[in-house]
């Protein structure tokens, strides 16, 4: 049930695998959201390499990118 409320949340990184720590964190709180209600917008700065494999399909995207009412990606700049 969403009030019209909406979220952008940003993110250091995606939680593709959240095993650990912050990852697994995010991924729960995420869930915990949308399972809420809340109207996420979900952006997150990516290497380079990740970027790639995520435009080619070599990654899975977490399964709760169908939920959010939108998910961008950003290549973070070669340092």
């Amino acid at each position: 049930m969403n009030d019209g409320r909406a979220l952008q949340l940003v993110l250091f990184d995606l939680p593709l695998a959240p095993l650990y720590g912050g990852t697994a964190e995010v991924d729960l709180k995420i869930r915990a959201l949308l399972d809420l209600g809340m109207e996420l917008h979900v952006h997150a700065r990516v290497s380079p390499v990740l970027d790639r494999k995520l435009r080619q399909g070599l990654v899975q995207i977490p399964d709760w990118h169908a939920r959010v009412a939108s998910l961008q990606w950003y290549p973070r700049p070669h340092t």
